[in-house]
């Protein structure tokens, strides 16, 4: 249930609109519980330290005092160098660090991360080798299309940055990118994430987890 997605500001927990004395009280009670998950838990956390904290109550009830909320800052345009923003997103599959940023190489390999943003997201990229077309999966808010015309392609006319959603209402999103293109294809490098917005702490790994050998 993504109805963070149209909520004003982060910590709006309860997504009624407004900021109010509730969301301080689920704050407080996600503290104490971790009763709160995915969007609404990330909601909690209003100084955007990672971790939810008494601060966070404290700087909610300024908000509510002043009734003033970090909406411009939260939401300006900023770009995440991914050598030096790793504890923002998570990959999945074989990677390295470059010189420039991570590969993305290989089939089915992903990047993934949680933001309040809205309209484009785009990645700078690099080509270590670039041959066929690069086809990649975007998966926004856990929807994928299964059509070819929305997958991002990527060769020497796309130059180094490729835009991976468009248009996103203000709010919080998942976003997840995967490779659809065997590597012998080409070899790109994903170098920032760039956003209308604030990345958050990188996805959890799943519980359950399955390993192929062959």
């Amino acid at each position: 249930n993504f109805r963070m997605s149209v909520r004003k500001s982060s910590f709006d927990i309860d997504g009624d609109g407004k900021i109010s004395v509730t969301d301080v009280l689920s704050i407080a009670g996600h503290i104490t519980e971790e009763k709160l998950t995915g969007a609404y838990g990330l909601a909690t956390d209003v100084d955007f330290s990672g971790n939810t904290t008494v601060t966070d109550i404290v700087k909610a009830r300024k908000i509510i005092m002043e009734g003033v909320a970090d909406n411009e800052q939260i939401y300006a345009a900023k770009t995440y160098n991914t050598l030096e923003s790793k504890g923002f997103y998570k990959l999945l599959g074989r990677y390295e660090d470059t010189a420039n940023g991570v590969t993305f190489d290989w089939t089915g390999s992903s990047i993934e991360f949680n933001a309040f943003c809205e309209g484009d997201i785009t990645l700078e990229i690099s080509h270590r080798i670039l041959g066929y077309n690069v086809y990649l999966v975007p998966i926004i808010d856990g929807v994928r299309s299964y059509e070819f015309t929305d997958m991002v392609k990527v060769n020497g006319a796309t130059g180094n940055t490729i835009t991976i959603a468009k248009d996103l209402p203000r709010g919080f999103h998942n976003i997840k990118l995967v490779r659809n293109t065997e590597v012998m294809s080409s070899f790109i490098d994903i170098n920032a994430i760039s956003l209308k917005g604030t990345l958050l702490k990188a996805p959890k790994d799943n519980d359950l987890m399955i390993e192929v050998i062959g």
